[in-house]
């Protein structure tokens, strides 16, 4: 079995201009708690990523510093962290397209109202 859905949105100009350019939308029923979730999730792995990059940078930094070196280390941790700055690039990514979502509550539709 399916069900019909209408859903109507007022948008700025902008967005509608880019429905008429071929804009697509995405609908996915989501509750107010999970709404919450993936906002703060969406930002923390942002946020980790990131930060986890800039560690293993300053922690080979750190040891060189101490006076411990192994040739491959600096490129294997550099390399890693490479990696997780284009993870952070993607999730930012990510992160622009989910900012841009418009947040519908349903209202039912009155009885002997068809739209």
């Amino acid at each position: 079995m399916t069900h019909c859905i209408k859903i109507q949105v007022e948008v700025p100009d902008a967005v509608g201009a880019a429905f008429r350019q071929g804009a697509r939308a995405m609908v996915v029923p989501i509750t107010e708690s999970e709404t919450v979730q993936l906002g703060r999730d969406v930002i923390l792995v942002h946020e980790g990523l990131s930060a986890l990059a800039d560690s293993l940078v300053a922690f080979v930094d750190g040891i060189e510093a101490q006076g411990v070196s192994h040739p491959a280390l600096r490129p294997a941790l550099e390399d890693i962290a490479g990696h997780l700055r284009r993870c952070a690039d993607m999730q930012a990514s990510a992160r622009e397209v989910l900012g841009r979502a418009v947040f519908v509550k349903v209202h039912p539709v009155p009885k002997g109202r068809a739209n």
